[in-house]
């Protein structure tokens, strides 16, 4: 990677183990080698929102979807933790 590529993903780092939030992971502890950077995250259970949102059927077709008061809360979720970042 490039040396502009390192220095980016430090410096996300640096802000992730800065940031409190209830919807962001914590990072633990970073730490890195002479060829990888290793960032330690705090365990999430219930999995992503990719997972919530997409979901395989038993028939192994995707199905795509959630209800609108799940979607609102989520794009509520999604809004607050930006405005967080953004501060």
């Amino acid at each position: 990677a490039s040396c502009s590529a390192i220095e980016a993903i430090k410096r996300e780092c640096q802000l992730l183990g800065s940031m409190d939030h209830p919807f962001i992971v914590d990072l633990v502890h970073h730490y890195e080698d002479d060829e990888n950077i290793y960032m330690v995250m705090g365990l999430i259970r219930g999995g992503d929102l990719w997972g919530v949102v997409h979901s395989e059927q038993a028939d192994g077709e995707w199905y795509s979807g959630v209800p609108e008061s799940h979607a609102k809360f989520y794009a509520l979720i999604i809004a607050d933790t930006l405005d967080y970042m953004h501060r």
